[in-house]
């Protein structure tokens, strides 16, 4: 076997692995969209889809059925991919429980505590707890931004999806994310807002 021939196999069986790695992602993620799915059940799938597609944009997604076609599922692997995404965006700088604790003056059982009782907003990382750190204010007297209780006490979906809507841009809201909003003071208009999303 000549020197150019043995290249030519050695490039043919890297293009072979590549191809291989990518089939074998895109079906784990098909799979893993797959159990989202059928966990939460389609209308909540296709929420937090809605959210995906104003956060980040792309090919309209949450239009899409969300039936089964013979047996396999129709989302693409995009679809697992965005949400990802969109959770690593909310996941960027949280805080952890002993941390969200130093701006709020408790200890680490009670602020789970206050998790679990949706007064402050916390996304399950595996075993531990991530805080969103724009919830949080040095210059308040409870080290959270103004309005932020009344606003989660209305609200009625999973923390994922409170997170991803605090931080999406609103056309009702002069297409700021709610968070801003409430920063600017306006928390009437917030909690209006917020009183409409229900869901996963």
């Amino acid at each position: 076997m000549t020197a150019g021939t043995r290249a030519r196999q050695t490039s043919a069986n890297a293009l072979l692995r590549a191809q291989r790695t990518k089939a074998g992602t895109r079906n784990a993620l098909q799979k893993l969209a797959a159990r989202i799915e059928k966990k939460i059940g389609a209308t909540g799938f296709q929420s937090i889809l809605e959210t995906i597609d104003k956060e980040i944009g792309g090919t309209p997604i949450a239009r899409r059925t969300t039936q089964y076609v013979n047996g396999a599922p129709p989302l693409a692997a995009e679809n697992a991919v965005r949400a990802a995404s969109l959770r690593a965006r909310i996941l960027a700088g949280a805080l952890s429980s002993d941390q969200a604790g130093t701006y709020i003056n408790r200890s680490r059982p009670i602020v789970n505590k206050m998790a679990k009782m949706g007064a402050l907003l916390a996304i399950a990382d595996g075993r531990s707890l991530r805080f969103p750190k724009w919830q949080f204010a040095d210059n308040t007297e409870d080290g959270l931004i103004p309005g932020l209780h009344d606003v989660l006490g209305v609200m009625d979906a999973s923390p994922f999806r409170k997170a991803a809507w605090f931080i999406t841009k609103n056309p009702a809201l002069e297409d700021r994310a709610p968070v801003d909003v409430l920063l600017a003071g306006e928390i009437r208009r917030v909690v209006k807002e917020a009183k409409s999303l229900v869901g996963f």
